[in-house]
């Protein structure tokens, strides 16, 4: 564990929040104070460029775990400050302003780990925040976009709000990344 944080800029930050909001989770271990960030992917290269994006808070590499590619940071005090906006006691459950600052590149990477696209319509799947969808769907219209939200927690933009959100994200994927089709 370290009480002290590494040098973190405004784009590390929200492509930990991305991350968070797409998936992965804050952990505490036992002999910590402070939680670290485990992220896990089937595609290597995603998760390489998330944890190169993120590698000041880590020693570790991407671990390769029976498929799925693994990777975790250390320890660091601003995991507990991001744990309280996105999580109650161990449960994940933003609270109400969790969503008000994020930006572009926290869209993409949330998008990037949750999404799909099919016939120009954007899927995301919250299904990991159910407890929280009245929230995350309070933030997306009130933001200007139209969607659906299904019996399986997962939000369908329409045509108009799945290209403006491509607009806004689309410039900032790695030039390997391909949004999942499904």
């Amino acid at each position: 564990m370290h009480l002290i944080n590494p040098q973190i800029n405004t784009r590390i930050c929200q492509i930990i929040k991305g991350t968070i909001l797409g998936g992965s989770s804050l952990i505490y271990s036992k002999n910590s104070n402070c939680p670290y960030l485990s992220m896990r992917s089937k595609n290597y290269s995603w998760l390489y460029y998330k944890a190169s994006e993120l590698s000041i808070l880590s020693s570790n590499k991407c671990i390769i775990e029976d498929k799925t590619n693994r990777w975790h940071s250390m320890c660091y005090p601003i995991f507990k400050e991001i744990h309280n906006i996105f999580y109650s006691n161990k449960l994940k459950l933003l609270k109400n302003n969790a969503l008000d600052d994020l930006h572009d590149i926290a869209y993409m990477i949330w998008f990037g780990d949750s999404g799909s696209l099919k016939n120009n319509i954007l899927n995301l799947n919250i299904m990991n925040w159910k407890q929280s969808s009245d929230i995350i769907c309070k933030y997306f219209k009130e933001s200007g976009f139209n969607f659906t939200l299904n019996k399986n927690y997962k939000l369908t933009f329409d045509e108009k709000s799945s290209l403006k959100i491509m607009n806004i994200i689309s410039p900032h994927f790695p030039s390997f990344f391909k949004l999942k089709k499904i």
